[in-house]
């Protein structure tokens, strides 16, 4: 076999031909390694195809491998970002906007994350959500003046992602002018 060692990486040498690399015993290779990084954790169809490739693995290779993870329901998108979104919803506390960034920067196409995050968008449930965000923010922050206060939880708000009429709303719950 045309491989080399390089810390760890195999890598093919340019000479070998697409319809060897294809070949059973690579495309099992391929799948192993994919297994393994699946069973780590939930991965996106990029972030498997990056990871293959960083390993030295083919294109043709990669694509064999991410058709059967496909077919046998075990990479699949659109799941991983509901699971994802979720969690970061939830036990993270973050609004449609952070969700929507972070599915993205995890390799969700974006009609995919789009629609997940849009799940997130409901007024109450966010509202619901900033209010325990900002229960728990204000609790860890001790004693401020109430404009400190308010800018503060604000921005933490903000970055969490939730609209700017939630924050508002919360903001004025929790921590009300005067």
């Amino acid at each position: 076999m045309a491989e080399e060692a390089t810390g760890g990486r195999r890598r093919r040498s340019p000479s070998r031909s697409p319809q060897a690399t294809a070949g059973p015993t690579e495309a099992s290779e391929a799948l192993r390694a994919a297994g393994a990084l699946l069973a780590r954790r939930g991965r996106t169809e990029r972030e498997v195809r990056e990871r293959l490739r960083t390993k030295g693995f083919d294109q043709p290779v990669i694509d064999t491998a991410l058709d059967r993870l496909r077919n046998a329901g075990l990479i699949n998108d659109h799941s991983y970002a509901s699971d994802f979104a979720r969690s970061l919803a939830t036990r993270r506390g973050l609004g449609p906007r952070a969700v929507r960034e972070q599915l993205l920067r995890r390799g969700v196409p974006r009609p995919i994350a789009d629609d997940v995050s849009a799940q997130w968008e409901d007024p109450e449930r966010q509202t619901a959500q900033a209010r325990q965000a900002a229960a728990s923010y204000l609790a860890r922050q001790g004693a401020l003046p109430r404009d400190a206060r308010r800018r503060r939880l604000y921005a933490f708000l903000c970055r969490r992602g939730f609209e700017d009429e939630v924050v508002r709303e919360v903001l004025s719950e929790v921590v009300p002018e005067g």
